[in-house]
């Protein structure tokens, strides 16, 4: 019994972190540009691109990670977002309908709108200049009207 008590005392000197060999010694800005991917916060006004479905909130507004990288190729057949920069930073954001999916425009928009209000913007108060606001999305400007607009679509 002792001898369990002193391996198990053993061990605990020894952290996660000690073990590690591997040293993430990148910023992610560093890792971006190895990439050669270009970023959200890098577009210019009347700019538009298509970008992953994520947004977070801060408070009961809705915003764009500027840190978020701006799809330039076909990835996978989803709905996804199309992001316009306006003037003043803000941004319109409308939905891409994807390809043979079984997934409506409905379903998309309420799975995308639960998942920005789960997600408040990562440390907002200390990087707010990361984040973008959304202006409009699909045309109106809450979320409320952008399930009923989508709502109308699947009884047309």
């Amino acid at each position: 019994m002792l001898k369990v008590v002193g391996a198990l005392a053993l061990l605990a000197g020894f952290s996660a972190p000690a073990l590690a060999d591997f040293t993430l010694d990148l910023t992610p800005g560093e890792i971006r540009k190895a990439s050669g991917e270009t970023i959200v916060r890098e577009m210019l006004v009347g700019d538009e691109a298509a970008i992953y479905a994520s947004i977070c909130h801060e408070g009961q507004k809705a915003f764009i990670d500027g840190d978020m990288p701006l799809l330039t190729r076909n990835k996978g057949t989803g709905h996804k977002l199309k992001a316009k920069k306006m003037p003043g930073g803000s941004f319109e954001v409308s939905i891409i309908k994807g390809e043979d999916i079984l997934e409506t425009e409905q379903e998309f928009i309420i799975s995308l709108l639960r998942r920005g209000r789960d997600y408040p913007c990562p440390n907002f108060s200390e990087d707010a200049g990361r984040y973008f606001p959304i202006t409009a999305f699909n045309g109106v400007n809450s979320a409320s009207e952008l399930i009923g607009q989508a709502q109308q679509k699947n009884t047309d």
